[in-house]
């Protein structure tokens, strides 16, 4: 019953894209996505000049509109997918339907498929590689689409598939995308968990056998003997970062996996496989007050919440410890900071 009150308060919430929220920083035009970098500050020596990095300390004054609106757009779309592929309900898909029109469909108002104003520095540089990032919320509304793909209208279906081909396209040929695409933290894991996805929808698998060849020679580089992520234990907040990245790579393992070949299981010759990523964080998520390392500067008792790497480690690997600690975390609330860092919602919706 009370889920059933959820589903009928989601269903009723009103559609948003981007074009009523314009920034008047943005070089770009109403149609087009931007962003602002979250850790770029003013200097208070120096108002009119350059911004200065504070690593971890998200600026309250950054535009963060447009991406509100998408990770919003992406919680609607998993947890109303999820639901009505277990119960359908007509009210349930025409609300869906409406969202994607909106986004991808409509030639007057939805998103045109680039990010070129993305993690912008306000009057000092337009857009940048690091923003590609913000699109990683789009992943689970791809696969969502993937998931009703014999339910929604076949135009509506054609135009969002058509949408994210085009922004594939622009994710591995622009000098953004492809800039984000060679980072060695988890940028560039995320940049493959969306392009994964979106390789899923369009079908297009030659990218994703690509993406299996740059999936061993490069990213498990990231991963230690020991399953811990040595880049994202640098940063100020280890915690948050190890259990963001975490869910990235579990994600990408989920979606480059097949029958034959288990993505979560592969490792580089003295490295760590994704699995053994998640045996690293098992114990911390389990109790973090055992955590080892520098407490996270912010946002440190926000975490841990549901970890999905866990549900999807267990799917793949049959490690029933891995889904009883899952089901004994608290799940994830609408708080931005969270949400951000949390890509991988409705785990169902990644075993294709």
């Amino acid at each position: 019953m009370k889920n059933n009150i959820l589903i009928k308060r989601v269903t009723n919430l009103p559609v948003r894209g981007i074009t009523a929220a314009k920034s008047s920083y943005s070089m770009g035009n109403e149609r087009e996505f931007y962003s602002e970098a979250d850790y770029w500050w003013r200097d208070p020596d120096d108002p009119a000049g350059k911004y200065i990095n504070h690593d971890g300390e998200s600026n309250p004054d950054c535009f963060n509109r447009h991406r509100k609106r998408l990770m919003r757009l992406s919680c609607i779309i998993g947890f109303l997918t999820s639901n009505y592929l277990q119960k359908p309900d007509k009210a349930v898909l025409a609300k869906i339907c409406e969202h994607l029109d909106i986004w991808f469909a409509d030639e007057k108002i939805s998103m045109l498929p680039h990010l070129e104003y993305s993690q912008a520095i306000r009057n000092q540089v337009p857009g940048r590689s690091f923003g590609v990032i913000d699109t990683i919320h789009l992943a689970e509304v791809a696969l969502a689409v993937i998931k009703l793909k014999s339910d929604l209208p076949e135009k509506l279906y054609t135009s969002v598939r058509e949408w994210f081909a085009q922004y594939l396209q622009w994710l591995c040929s622009s000098e953004l995308g492809s800039t984000e695409r060679q980072a060695n933290n988890n940028h560039a894991v995320c940049w493959y968990l969306q392009a994964a996805a979106f390789a899923h929808l369009t079908e297009n698998a030659a990218l994703l056998e690509e993406f299996r060849l740059d999936f061993e020679k490069r990213l498990l580089e990231q991963i230690a003997p020991d399953g811990s992520l040595p880049q994202e234990l640098k940063r100020t907040k280890p915690y948050g970062y190890e259990l963001f990245t975490l869910e990235a790579f579990a994600g990408l393992a989920a979606l480059l996996s097949t029958a034959q070949y288990n993505a979560f299981l592969q490792r580089k010759a003295n490295g760590g496989s994704v699995y053994d990523a998640v045996q690293f964080m098992q114990i911390y998520i389990a109790d973090k007050s055992t955590w080892r390392y520098r407490q996270d500067i912010k946002y440190f008792d926000y975490w841990p919440v549901r970890q999905n790497a866990l549900y999807l480690a267990d799917a793949f690997c049959g490690k029933a410890d891995f889904r009883a600690l899952w089901q004994s975390l608290p799940d994830y609330k609408l708080k931005f900071e969270l949400v951000r860092n949390y890509p991988v919602r409705t785990p169902e919706l990644w075993i294709i």
